[in-house]
């Protein structure tokens, strides 16, 4: 993902290209509707489907020529694109922007969530702590910089702290809040012997913890790979829709029609 990718924190409506699938599934389906019960006659009805064509095809429509044009490859969006423009050359204005309003949605659905969820990977590697009070040999504490932070080193977390990265507790009890890890609302107990992540909070007593092997900078970046790793298998997930857009076959009317092919 690049770093100017951008940030999507408000509710689906306000993200672009869900937005304009929705402006476009309005369009279509008002005149569709209305065309049905005799209110609109049919040449405004085609006007309408025609317009939501572009709306609703606002972005995915460019984003298949620049890949086109630019990096001469013929994905699924121009696929979509060469599909679209066959419904409108056979006259089936209805179907052409029902096939631009679903793949226009889906591609926004699909987008929306990637960004969702890119951007609640990178809030909760925000709230690791960047300092950590170690607690030398002799049980004297003072404040370093997490990433310098070694295997064995132990390190006190106070009531109220973000814990600062991974590791074991060696003594104290404490109710640990995960919500940031697991969405876990609740404090889960934990005493000595259990693990604790980077970016949880430590809701009541006093907890000493040390290092295991795979921690600091290291068991960050296990913890960002593991989610990371469920965003793609969400990701491919949500792109299986793709799937079955890019199977659907436009055939003229009186043929009979398989929307997927096996």
């Amino acid at each position: 993902m690049k770093n100017d990718e951008p940030v999507v924190t408000g509710p689906w409506w306000t993200f672009g290209p869900l937005r304009m699938a929705l402006v476009a599934g309005a369009i279509a389906a008002s005149a569709l509707l209305l065309e049905l019960t005799g209110l609109l006659p049919e040449d405004l009805a085609k006007l309408a489907f025609m317009a939501a064509i572009p709306i609703g095809g606002w972005y995915w429509i460019r984003e298949g020529i620049e890949g086109l044009f630019r990096e001469f490859e013929v994905g699924i969006d121009v696929l979509m694109i060469a599909a679209t423009t066959g419904s409108a050359i056979l006259g089936m204005w209805d179907e052409a922007a029902a096939l631009v309003v679903l793949y226009g949605a889906a591609e926004g659905l699909e987008e929306y969530t990637y960004l969702r969820t890119r951007n609640s990977i990178r809030s909760l590697m925000e709230l690791a702590l960047k300092e950590a009070r170690l607690v030398s040999t002799s049980g004297t504490e003072s404040v370093v910089p997490a990433q310098t932070l070694k295997p064995g080193d132990r390190f006190v977390v106070r009531p109220g702290e973000a814990i600062a990265t991974d590791g074991v507790i060696i003594a104290g009890k404490s109710g640990i809040n995960e919500a940031a890890v697991t969405g876990e609302s609740m404090p889960i107990d934990k005493g000595p012997g259990d693990t604790v992540f980077a970016g949880t909070l430590n809701a009541e007593g006093a907890l000493t913890k040390a290092l295991p092997k795979m921690a600091g900078a290291a068991g960050n970046a296990q913890l960002k790979s593991a989610f990371t790793q469920h965003l793609a298998e969400t990701r491919e997930q949500i792109t299986l829709l793709d799937k079955v857009f890019a199977s659907i076959k436009v055939k003229p009317a009186g043929e009979k029609c398989d929307a997927i092919e096996g």
